[in-house]
């Protein structure tokens, strides 16, 4: 231990020092004593402490918690003593930080980041020579690779998972130093998501019709699951199995069964379940969807029905139009017509139908058109909405039913009447507090969903911290920020938009409300309130030059991080969960800048995240993390053309189609195809099961592919199609920005972490120690029997209390003898005091 004494008197003086090894309960592990000269000025001392055996600690190296307690004595009345923790002054003590990916996947390449620093200082350490070794369940031969640390105390393990492997594997690490030894391990998993995706070749069956059931099993990739055994089922209407089925999946991902119903099958709606029970790497994947068996007959005429508007505010009632036409099409002219709201419904199991409450019922006839019309008086039910301050909107079921006099048939038609309380609707989404600014999205719609160019003032309410659920923000008084404007697609971005925040304050559920006041271009105003809450403490907000990419366009990142970080971030870039590029972002001042440069693996929605492997989070939710997703544009929806021999068929005529399916670049592809004749009448009792049923029956359900959002009416698919190489329309870049970053942001793309989890053992090593150090003070600051007592509520009331029972505020200190930080609050109805040490590094 080497240590710098000054000798500021004129003379040389004598002195004793001692040093001593503590362990985290105080015992003494190593000791040292000496006598030395100090001659006047800086004086160096040297102590030689011998390491303590590595015995009775559970802990791989107890060295990283040590601490050395010094004392020097000049004579009885001259004694200057400390405590020190041994890592903060060792410069070469070490841990490992080592964050890999969530998941692995064939034939991709796996990458482990591992990170060498000081446990307290957080100082990068160089030249620490690690060995690892990667072993697959699966396979016999090992991999083993090596490497140093470099100046910034980074190295970088990546191999190859083999595209063949059906199990993930293990790696294992041994880092050395001078004497210091560190060994990491950890297993990893191949990805065992795969995406089902089931349709049938009808939609409504009746007992004795075969069932014909087809999926399409795709890995997270979007890659064809080929060669895997796919088991289905058929549940009836109380959840037993009537069915079941096993198929192999062909080249395509695409495996089918055939059942045939009983005449004896019992009616309503089925669930068919698809999974991959018996794969060894995707044994928990499934899917399902419904499957309606009834005795039906099918329908000679339709019924629609036509509000006046597409929502309604209050004061406004709603005129219905009910239309009827028959199949050929053809205005049914006589009728009765009911009209009811739909309040709740269940399935009757023993009538075999779904059953509803039904309200506010009308009668009336159809004219000579095929249409009758109603009034609905909407103002209690509006009334009902605007107690219900939280909700913006209802929308309201109600049913049409027709009845042909002739046939004694009825037809129906369900369709929703929309209320809302206010005529724009707001919402604030992405937001971010970060210090005192704020960035975030704001969309304005009308209330049916559509687009709303507005002008919005932006104000601050003066109450800066609201608790959760706190109302009437507007009456306390608010303070004027900025006025910005939607654009076509009701949207704008706030960025850096500067609050008042209380920097003193930590309290990370409190929050700081905004008030967003909204005028349309037609006069139409609304008033809506956010509040938004510092979670800012691990977040970094990643920002990219634009959303959209074309081929060859590199890609320009920013940081803006909530922590003072040193060294660096670690960036990657991920497609379909596979690390494609990586690199990294030096900070300065909490902002950081990288470029990208293309490569041709940039196709599709690219996923960058950073993150910061040198602080002491304990867990891959607590590191310094941001993410953001851009995209190529990568056009995937296949052309398909059919061309049919004749228009009209006979019954009984044979049907010849020519089918071409072709790639978006034009070239022809090789398919799996599903071709089903579906009768017009049919297609309409699907409608009228589906509306009246529970559950929807059908074909291709995209939505796992292309997400169902949209903002502006513009989707994830619009974005895919766009072609780059024309003028982007105005203000889509910004549409796509914000889509992409509501489809991108998750714990999925947070890396995992390994190693010595330094500050969480910290905490639990010393936390009897600091216990027993302060239950002197416990007792004297809760010992209402004492005189002149009172709960302590500022820092000098505090230390009056402890003078008076005898203790020295000066003399609490924590274990590596700093004093303590305490805080005064109030919870619920109590008064606290908060008692914080620093740590090791004081």
């Amino acid at each position: 231990v080497g240590m710098s004494v000054w000798n500021d008197s004129e003379s040389e003086i004598t002195a004793t020092l001692s040093f001593d090894l503590l362990d985290s309960n105080d015992v003494v592990v190593s000791a040292s004593k000496l006598t030395q000269q100090l001659k006047p000025g800086r004086n160096a001392v040297v102590a030689n402490l011998p390491r303590p055996a590595r015995i009775n600690s559970a802990l791989e190296d107890p060295l990283l918690w040590y601490r050395i307690r010094y004392r020097f004595e000049l004579d009885k009345n001259k004694v200057f003593s400390g405590l020190v923790a041994l890592s903060a002054i060792a410069p070469d003590i070490y841990e490992l930080r080592i964050a890999h990916p969530d998941k692995a996947l064939p034939a991709h390449v796996f990458e482990v980041d591992i990170h060498a620093a000081n446990p307290v200082t957080r100082k990068a350490i160089a030249g620490v020579q690690i060995r690892g070794r990667v072993e697959f369940d699966s396979a016999d031969k090992p991999i083993v690779l090596a490497h140093t640390t470099n100046s910034s105390g980074d190295a970088v393990f990546a191999f190859r998972i083999p595209a063949n492997t059906t199990d993930g594997g293990s790696v294992s690490f041994e880092a050395r130093k001078g004497d210091q030894i560190r060994k990491e391990d950890f297993d990893f998993e191949l990805d065992p998501r795969a995406r089902i995706i089931i349709n049938t070749d009808k939609l409504l069956y009746q007992p004795g019709q075969s069932l014909h059931a087809r999926a399409l099993v795709l890995s997270v990739d979007k890659r064809a699951i080929a060669n895997e055994d796919i088991e289905f089922k058929l549940l009836d209407p109380d959840s037993d199995t009537v069915l079941t089925g096993t198929a192999k999946t062909n080249d395509f991902g695409v495996a089918s069964v055939d059942w045939d119903l009983p005449d004896s099958v019992v009616l309503g709606p089925y669930f068919l379940q698809v999974a991959l029970s018996n794969s060894d790497r995707y044994g928990s994947a499934q899917a399902a969807t419904n499957v309606r068996i009834s005795r039906y007959d099918l329908p000679n005429f339709t019924v629609t029905a036509k509000p006046d508007r597409s929502y309604y505010l209050p004061g406004q009632n709603a005129a219905i139009e009910v239309v009827t036409k028959y199949l050929f099409g053809k205005e049914l002219t006589r009728g009765s017509v009911k009209l009811v709201r739909e309040e709740e419904g269940h399935w009757d199991s023993t009538e075999h139908k779904w059953v509803v409450n039904q309200a506010d019922t009308q009668s009336g006839e159809l004219d000579r058109s095929g249409s009758a019309k109603f009034t609905i008086d909407l103002t209690d039910l509006q009334a009902e909405l605007s107690r219900e301050k939280y909700r913006r909107f209802q929308d309201l079921n109600y049913a049409a039913y027709v009845t042909d006099p002739t046939t004694g048939k009825t037809e129906q038609r369900r369709f929703q009447v929309r209320l809302s309380r206010e005529p724009i609707h707001v919402y604030v989404s992405r937001s971010a507090l970060l210090g005192d600014r704020a960035f975030f999205y704001i969309s304005t719609y009308y209330p049916d969903g559509t687009p709303a160019e507005c002008e919005v003032s932006i104000s601050e309410g003066r109450n800066r911290y609201v608790n959760y659920g706190d109302e009437d923000i507007q009456s306390r008084g608010r303070d004027f920020l900025r006025t910005i404007k939607t654009n076509r697609f009701g949207a704008a971005r706030i960025y850096n938009l500067q609050i008042s925040t209380d920097p003193d304050n930590s309290d990370q559920y409190h929050g700081y409300p905004l008030i967003f006041d909204v005028r349309d271009r037609h006069g139409a105003t609304t008033t809506y309130n956010e509040v938004f809450w510092d979670d800012s403490h691990d977040r970094i907000l990643l920002t990219t030059d634009k959303a959209l990419y074309g081929p060859n366009e590199q890609i320009l990142v920013s940081a803006k991080s909530s922590q003072t970080l040193t060294g660096h971030l670690v960036v990657n870039v991920s497609r379909d969960g596979a690390v494609i590029w990586r690199g990294k972002m030096n900070l300065h001042d909490h902002h950081g800048f990288t470029v990208i440069p293309f490569a041709p693996e940039f196709t599709g929605e690219l996923t960058i995240s950073a993150y910061s492997l040198e602080t002491a989070a304990p867990s891959r939710y607590e590191i310094p993390f941001g993410v953001r997703t851009v995209l190529f544009p990568h056009p995937t929806t296949l052309s398909v053309k059919v061309k049919m021999d004749r228009a009209t068929y006979k019954p009984g005529d044979e049907v010849s189609a020519a089918l071409n399916v072709s790639l978006p670049s034009g070239s022809g592809s090789a398919s799996a195809l599903g071709v089903v004749v579906v009768d017009k009448a049919v297609e309409e009792r699907i409608r009228t099961d589906e509306e009246f049923g529970n559950g929807h029956y059908g074909f291709w359900d995209w939505n796992w592919w292309y997400p169902a959002d949209s903002v502006g009416g513009v989707t994830l698919k619009d974005l895919e199609e766009i072609d780059l190489s024309k003028p982007l329309p105005d203000g889509m870049d910004l549409i796509a920005e914000m889509l992409l970053l509501g489809n991108g942001y998750g714990w999925a793309d947070l890396p995992e972490i390994e190693g010595t989890q330094y500050g969480s053992e910290t905490e639990s090593l010393f936390r009897n120690n600091i216990k027993n150090g302060l239950e002197l003070a416990r007792k004297a600051l809760l010992n209402d029997c004492a005189t002149d007592w009172k709960f302590a509520t500022n820092l000098d009331e505090l230390k009056f209390v402890l003078r008076k029972a005898g203790i020295k505020p000066e003399d609490v200190v924590d274990p590596w003898g700093a004093q303590y930080h305490y805080s005064f609050g109030l919870d619920d109805r109590n008064r606290t005091i908060t008692i914080a040490s620093a740590g090791p590094d004081k």
